[in-house]
C-alpha cells in the first residue's frame, strides 16, 4: 500500500534519472520537488515542508552522507526520513562487489537502495517511510500535547485559587487549539472565566450561577454576551465540560475551534475534567479548612470583662492545614484579686489534636479554680496528659496575675512570655520541660507594677525554617515594644509585622493583657 498524499525531495545531479524518479512520484499522488546539489537540496529542506527525501549519495558539491547528516543534526528537520539511492558502478568484466549500506545508514539515513531501480521498488520503499514520517509526527505531536496537559494539570493541582486553575486552563487550550480559549470554573457563588488569546490581553470574569449554568450549552451569541472581551464570534465555538463529586458541572473549557484531530479533541475533554478536579478539590478544601476554623473557634473561651485589666486575644488558622490545631489560650477570673493566664499547644493538626486540647484546657481550668498553684497544676496536668494520651507532647505556660503587678509564672516548654514593666520590656524566660515528661514543676514570682503588662504567643508567630526561634523571639519583643502600649494594637503589631502573613504554616494564638491604673477616688 502506498501513501500518496506526501511531499517528496528528489536530490539528484543526474537530471534523466531526476526526471524519472519525480515522474514515477507525481503519478502516484505524491507533490515532488527537485534539487542537483547538495546546496539545493538543504536550501529547500529548510524553507519548505518535506515528507521524505531521496537522495543520492553521490552529487557533485557534497556526498549525500553530508547531506544527510546535515538535516539529522538539524532539530528543525531531523524528523525527515532520507532514502539514499546509490547506483552500482561497475565494468561487465569485473565482479560485483556488493555495496555497504551500513555507511549512509550510520549516519543518519532510514532506507537505502540500489539503482538500478523498478518503479514498484522505490514507490514501495517511499510510500512506506511516509507513512512511518507522518506517525512519527503524529506521535510526536501526542507527546507534545500530553506534555502540555500534563503541565497544566500539576498547574490546576497546585493551585491556591479559582482564579488560577481558569488562568491555567484557558491558557493551555488555547495553546492546544491555536485560537482563543476561554475557561470558566465554578466558584461558591458562581463562577470565574478567564479568556486568553483574544484580540485583547487575558482577561478574567466573575459569573452568576445562572450564567456559570449557561456556559454549558453556549451559543455565539450567548458567549458573546456573557464574555464581551472576546469581540465578535463567528463560528460556533466548542464547549467541553466537566462535573464530579458535587453533582453538577464544575469546569468548562470553550475554544474557538478545534483542529480537525482527534487527539486533541481527547486532550481538551481530558483537560477539563483536570480543571473540575482541582476546582472541586480547591471548594472542597475550603469548606473543610472553614469548618475546623469555626470548630477550633468553638473550643477557644470567651475573653472575661476584668475591671482593672486590659485583655485581647488572637487566633489565626494556619494556611496550610484544613484540620483544627491544638493551639489555645485561656483567661480565668480566680477572685476579685486575681486572674489565671494561659497558653498552650498541643503536637499535631488533627481532630485528636483538639480533643487533647479541649481535654487539657478544661482540666487546667478546673485545677487553677480549684486553688492549685501554676506548678501544681501543671503537675497534676501533666498526670491527666500522661495517663490519658502517653504519646502525646504539649507546651503549656500558666501565669497567675494580680491587680498589683505580682506574677507566678509556671512554664512546661512553651515560649517565654514577654512582660512589659516600667523597667521596660523582658522575657519571663524560666522553663521546665513540655508536657508529657515526668519531671518535678517549678514556678518564678515576678513584681512588675502598677500599670504592667504580658503578652503570650504559640510559636506559629515566630517560627519559621530559615531563623532560629531566639532570632524570632527577639522581633516579637521589639514588635511588641514599638508602639502603642494598648493590648489591642499590640496583638495587630505582631500579627502584621512578626506573623508570616498569608502564608502562615501553623496556627496562631496570643493572649495580651495590661494593668489598668488605679481609679482615683475624689475626697
Amino acid at each position: 500500500m502506498t501513501d500518496s498524499s506526501g511531499t517528496v525531495l528528489v536530490v539528484d545531479d543526474n537530471e534523466s534519472t531526476r526526471s524519472v524518479f519525480a515522474s514515477w512520484l507525481r503519478r502516484a499522488g505524491f507533490a515532488v520537488r527537485e534539487a542537483a546539489t547538495g546546496a539545493e537540496a538543504l536550501e529547500v529542506v529548510g524553507q519548505q515542508a518535506c515528507d521524505l527525501v531521496v537522495l543520492d549519495v553521490n552529487l557533485p558539491d557534497m556526498t549525500g552522507y553530508d547531506v544527510c547528516e546535515r538535516i539529522k543534526s538539524d532539530e528543525t528537520t531531523n524528523a525527515i526520513p532520507v532514502l539514499h539511492v546509490s547506483a552500482a558502478a561497475v565494468e561487465p568484466a569485473e565482479p560485483v562487489e556488493p555495496v555497504d549500506w551500513s555507511i549512509g545508514l550510520d549516519r543518519g539515513a532510514d532506507g537505502y537502495l540500489v539503482e538500478p531501480l523498478e518503479r514498484e521498488e522505490l514507490l514501495g520503499a517511499v510510500g512506506a517511510l511516509v507513512r512511518y514520517a507522518k506517525a512519527r509526527r503524529r506521535a510526536e505531536a501526542l507527546a507534545l500535547r500530553l506534555a502540555r496537559l500534563h503541565a497544566a494539570t500539576l498547574e490546576m493541582s497546585a493551585a491556591g485559587e479559582v482564579r488560577d486553575i481558569a488562568e491555567a486552563a484557558a491558557s493551555a487550550a488555547a495553546d492546544l487549539s491555536g485560537g482563543w480559549a476561554a475557561a470558566a470554573v465554578r466558584t461558591n457563588d458562581g463562577g470565574l472565566v478567564v479568556v486568553v488569546g483574544s484580540q485583547a490581553p487575558p482577561t478574567l470574569s466573575c459569573l452568576t450561577a445562572e450564567e456559570m449554568a449557561l456556559l454549558v450549552g453556549t451559543a455565539p451569541g450567548a458567549l458573546r454576551s456573557l464574555v464581551p472581551e472576546l469581540g465578535p464570534v463567528g463560528t460556533a465555538p466548542t464547549v467541553f465540560t466537566a462535573g464530579g463529586r458535587l453533582g453538577h458541572t464544575s469546569s468548562v473549557v470553550i475554544v474557538e475551534s478545534v483542529p480537525d484531530d482527534d487527539s486533541i479533541e481527547s486532550v481538551l475533554h481530558q483537560l477539563s475534567h483536570a480543571g473540575a478536579i482541582a476546582s472541586e478539590n480547591l471548594l472542597l478544601l475550603a469548606r473543610e479548612h472553614a469548618t475546623a476554623l469555626i470548630l477550633q473557634r468553638s473550643l477557644l473561651p470567651r475573653v472575661p470583662s476584668v475591671p482593672w485589666l486590659d485583655i485581647a486575644a488572637r487566633y489565626v488558622a494556619s494556611t496550610a492545614q484544613v484540620e483544627v490545631g491544638g493551639d489555645f489560650y485561656d483567661v480565668l477570673v480566680l477572685d476579685e484579686e486575681r486572674v489565671a493566664l494561659v497558653i498552650g499547644d498541643v503536637q499535631g493538626h488533627s481532630l485528636w489534636a483538639a480533643t487533647v486540647m479541649a481535654t487539657l484546657r478544661n482540666s487546667l481550668a478546673a485545677y487553677l479554680i480549684e486553688g492549685r498553684s501554676p506548678a501544681q497544676a501543671l503537675e497534676l496536668l501533666n498526670r491527666v496528659l500522661m495517663h490519658l494520651h502517653p504519646d502525646v507532647i504539649a507546651t503549656v505556660c500558666c501565669i497567675i496575675l494580680d491587680r498589683s503587678g505580682r506574677v507566678v509564672v509556671a512554664n512546661a516548654g512553651h515560649l517565654p512570655p514577654v512582660a512589659m514593666a516600667g523597667d521596660g520590656v523582658r522575657l519571663l524566660d524560666d522553663r521546665d520541660p513540655l508536657l508529657g515528661i515526668a519531671v518535678h514543676r517549678q514556678e518564678t514570682g515576678y513584681s512588675l507594677g502598677s500599670g504592667a503588662g504580658l503578652v503570650l504567643f504559640t510559636d506559629g508567630l515566630i517560627e519559621r525554617r530559615d531563623a532560629s526561634l531566639d532570632r524570632g523571639i527577639a522581633s516579637a519583643v521589639l514588635a511588641v515594644n514599638s508602639g502603642s502600649s494598648d493590648v489591642e494594637d499590640i496583638c495587630d503589631r505582631l500579627i502584621g509585622a512578626v506573623g508570616p502573613g498569608a502564608n502562615a504554616q501553623d496556627d496562631i494564638a496570643i493572649l495580651a493583657v495590661r494593668l489598668r491604673p488605679p481609679v482615683r477616688t475624689p475626697r
